[in-house]
């Protein structure tokens, strides 16, 4: 994944960089002719009337120039994160066929996906958590909805888990991490409100911001599980 995204960023910076000669241009042709308007008298303002069309013309295929670099790097950005969340549900996938208890953390890695070393919270304490507790552990993972409702069949739930007979001998062999995904693409606020609600009430760990889960991820929840 690592050198598909090399290559991209190279492509990227392509367009990005006549993307930046351009603006520059733009800018110092406008600036120029901002310029000699202010210098303009009034008496010669009907003759330069020409002159300053022919400019405005100029600045006009400049200005459909960079809309036509900023569509091809939109598009470029598009085509590259398509092909990113691929690999991604691709990758997860395999792992979660080979993974074991011993080494889950690449797996959580990839499933989690952030840019953060803490990605997760524990609302026992308050404080951020690393992949690094998951290690050499039972992972169960609570998917549902930000509000988890109905919320007695989940406290019914946690009450059956922790009352299990097995549950003394692996009590420090597992974890339990919810991950709240919201059925549209993008949070509203009620569900912000219900997460930041019961990540801090329920005596599990849970994804920090769920928001922010790879696309690939939660369509590969949503497909598979």
């Amino acid at each position: 994944m690592e050198m598909l995204i090399k290559e991209m960023m190279e492509l990227a910076k392509c367009v990005i960089y006549l993307a930046t000669y351009w603006i520059v241009r733009s800018s110092l042709t406008s600036a120029s002719q901002v310029t000699d308007l202010i210098a303009v008298k009034q008496e010669q303002v009907h003759v330069l009337f020409f002159t300053f069309s022919s400019f405005s013309w100029g600045l006009s295929s400049l200005a459909l120039r960079l809309s036509r670099l900023r569509s091809c790097l939109r598009m470029q950005v598009d085509v590259s994160q398509e092909k990113i969340d691929q690999i991604l549900y691709k990758k997860i996938m395999e792992l979660l066929k080979v993974h074991t208890k011993i080494d889950n953390q690449e797996l959580f890695h990839l499933f989690l996906s952030f840019d953060d070393d803490f990605p997760l919270k524990d609302s026992s304490s308050e404080s951020k958590v690393g992949i690094s507790r998951l290690k050499h552990k039972v992972v169960m993972l609570l998917i549902s909805k930000p509000d988890l409702s109905p919320i007695d069949q989940t406290l019914l739930l946690l009450h059956q888990t922790h009352e299990h007979p097995h549950h003394k001998n692996i009590e420090q062999d597992y974890e339990i991490v919810w991950v709240p995904v919201s059925s549209s693409e993008t949070w509203i606020l009620d569900e912000h409100i219900n997460f930041a609600y019961l990540s801090n009430t329920l005596p599990w760990l849970a994804i920090r911001q769920p928001w922010l889960l790879n696309s690939a991820v939660v369509r590969m929840i949503k497909d598979e599980w």
